[in-house]
């Protein structure tokens, strides 16, 4: 009796340069896809405004963030002081009116802020002011298109005072709204 022996049949292997790839792949885009949190949970969330506002004179904190791709990004407690290290603004809540990856991908049009519960400390000197010292690196006298903006700022608090004069002013409840698009000139 002849019995014929056939070797088993066995899938080819798969060739381990695909599957390396394919892990680096999976792992690459989990990376990106966790990015947002791992942000928000460590300190680079201290970078995110300074990157925003690089001309910003002096230093920003961000007390926390809540950052995901399909989430409006929030950051909370965030503190921007003056060029006397002093706190020139605090802002309890900066949220944007879309989502983190709308935010990434589509950098023209007005993208909605909110800001809520700011206090900011104008201070005047004989030569200026706190406030023109901050704003003063954003000013180009050359440029006649500004980026867009479409503000709305709720529930805030304006402390103006004098120091040559001891004066002082309190604005309680502050609400404004501004809406310009990027195509409206300085005027």
């Amino acid at each position: 009796m002849h019995v014929e022996q056939t070797a088993p049949v066995t899938d080819a292997p798969r060739k381990p340069r695909r599957r390396r790839l394919f892990v680096a792949a999976v792992l690459l885009g989990g990376l990106i896809w966790c990015a947002p949190a791992i942000i928000a949970n460590t300190s680079l969330r201290q970078q995110i405004l300074p990157a925003l506002a690089p001309q910003y004179p002096a230093g920003i904190d961000v007390g926390s963030a809540s950052l995901s791709w399909t989430a409006r990004v929030e950051l909370r407690d965030v503190t921007f002081l003056d060029e006397q290290n002093e706190t020139f603004l605090h802002i309890n809540t900066i949220s944007t009116g879309e989502t983190l990856w709308r935010l990434v991908t589509n950098s023209d049009g007005l993208h909605p802020i909110t800001i809520q519960g700011a206090e900011a400390d104008i201070r005047f000197r004989a030569d200026g002011s706190n406030l023109e010292d901050v704003i003063a690196p954003f000013a180009d006298p050359t440029s006649t298109i500004w980026p867009g903006v479409a503000l709305e700022i709720t529930d805030s608090r304006l402390k103006l005072s004098s120091q040559p004069s001891g004066a002082e002013a309190i604005l309680d409840n502050v609400q404004l709204s501004v809406h310009k698009s990027h195509e409206q000139g300085v005027t």
